[in-house]
């Protein structure tokens, strides 16, 4: 269970270990590794289609909840209903943000950025698995729920799994040594153009 995501993360953590060295030939051999973990010829892991897929999901299914949870907390508050999406906009956002923005460092190899997305996606699947359960199970014993509440819940939970599939399938895995190979290559230019910086002088 989880098998891919434990790869990858544990994939990363020793690219973020072995890359702080300069030797040319230890990150060669890095850079070699990472390569063998592409299963070249290439496909469809190299436009990142896992990692984009899954934050659409992720975003999709976080945002069905949005509204009934903060029309809940308004009422509990005693506060007009009108005055919700001042609280769905701002938090809509803010989960948008961190979670592109580490989706963005992801694919630049970066094993906390990685730990990060993961944690933002456990919290849509508790958010979707919360909003499930207030709706479904209700609904299951006779209370009265529209129609469109139970089937958009049953949705976000859908969506949040299948953005956890597209983070555990071996694609993803591919995807992920693929944004570490092009790190530790980022890192060879790096120091050769220091190199050559140091030449000139």
């Amino acid at each position: 269970m989880m098998r891919n995501i434990k790869r990858s993360l544990a994939l990363s953590a020793v690219v973020a270990k072995k890359i702080m060295t300069n030797d040319p030939a230890k990150l060669e051999k890095l850079k070699d590794r990472l390569k063998s973990r592409l299963e070249l010829p290439a496909g469809w892991h190299m436009v990142g289609l896992p990692l984009i897929s899954s934050m659409i999901l992720a975003v999709v299914s976080f945002a069905f909840p949005q509204p009934f949870i903060w029309l809940a907390f308004f009422s509990w508050l005693g506060l007009p209903k009108y005055a919700v999406m001042a609280a769905v906009v701002p938090v809509s956002l803010l989960y948008s943000f961190i979670t592109v923005t580490a989706m963005v460092f992801i694919s630049r190899g970066f094993l906390l950025a990685i730990k990060i997305y993961l944690g933002m996606i456990a919290l849509t699947v508790l958010v979707a698995a919360l909003f499930f359960l207030t709706a479904f199970i209700p609904a299951l014993f006779g209370a009265e729920r529209p129609l469109w509440f139970v089937i958009s819940s049953l949705l976000g939970l859908i969506l949040s799994g299948c953005s956890v599939k597209c983070m555990n399938s071996d694609m993803f895995f591919r995807t992920n040594a693929l944004y570490l190979h092009n790190r530790v290559w980022r890192k060879q230019l790096n120091i050769q153009r220091q190199s050559l910086s140091v030449v000139k002088r």
